[in-house]
């Protein structure tokens, strides 16, 4: 073979290797494009897909905050309901033991104040049929009566020695008018001051005693140790002193004693 003919094959081999490789590239561009295309369409559904799970997850998200609000306003109402129920069932319960409570307050006073008018009125049938009590309640009135005539003695003695004054004054009109300014000044201060002093201080202790001791206790004492006094007056033989004045000391031990634990309490 000559080499002219060698040359010839030659050049046919390269050139169907050339197009054989440039097909091959024809075909590996294809591919390429095809598979970047593919990429493409998978990225471009995988955003679709994100973008639907966010959209999904965002209703989802909206209708469960929906569902929770929805279900903790029902369970508010129907708490608010139960709460509102029960507090006018205890509002009932309450005005109905109020008004139970104060209608037996109200039947205790009555029969307390029935026993005390009773026991005060069964204590003065007592007292009137009791000799010693009776005298010794007369006793009492008479020293008031005393008391109150020694103060106006001894009030009508100074103003009558200032009115005595007189005679010893030689002026007309002075002679009269001092004494009988000293006499009235005199009868006043002596009279009307002490019995003003005195019913001052009986003030000032009732007010006290009214203030903290003006109770059922008190009364329950006073009744029963008056009630003992008048029953047993007669019999009390050995008490020399007055009756009401045994009654008043009695009374005075009691307050000292309260007052004594009162202060030990506190």
């Amino acid at each position: 073979m000559s080499n002219k003919e060698l040359l010839k094959k030659e050049q046919n081999a390269r050139n169907e290797a050339s197009a054989m490789v440039t097909a091959v590239k024809k075909k590996y561009q294809q591919i390429r494009v095809e598979l970047q295309s593919s990429i493409d369409a998978a990225k471009a559904r995988e955003r679709e897909a994100q973008k639907l799970i966010a959209d999904e997850s965002a209703k989802i998200d909206a209708l469960a905050e929906s569902k929770v609000a929805s279900t903790k306003n029902d369970l508010k109402r129907h708490y608010e309901e139960l709460v509102e129920k029960q507090n006018n069932s205890h509002e009932h319960k309450m005005r109905e033991l109020e008004r139970l409570y104060k209608g037996k307050v109200k039947l205790l006073y009555g029969l307390t104040r029935g026993g005390i008018v009773y026991g005060l009125f069964v204590t003065s049938l007592a007292a009137v049929n009791s000799k010693r009590f009776t005298n010794d309640f007369i006793l009492v009135f008479k020293f008031l009566g005393n008391y109150i005539c020694f103060l106006l003695e001894n009030a009508f003695d100074l103003a009558s020695a200032a009115w005595s004054l007189k005679e010893h004054i030689p002026y007309p009109i002075i002679d009269v008018l001092v004494p009988g300014l000293l006499a009235g000044l005199g009868f006043l201060l002596i009279y009307v001051g002490i019995i003003a002093i005195t019913g001052f201080v009986l003030y000032i202790i009732g007010k006290a005693y009214s203030k903290s001791f003006a109770d059922t206790l008190s009364v329950a004492v006073a009744l029963v140790s008056l009630a003992l006094l008048v029953w047993f007056a007669d019999s009390l033989t050995f008490i020399k002193c007055n009756l009401i004045l045994v009654f008043l000391i009695i009374h005075a031990v009691y307050v000292f004693l309260r007052m004594m634990y009162v202060m030990r309490v506190r």
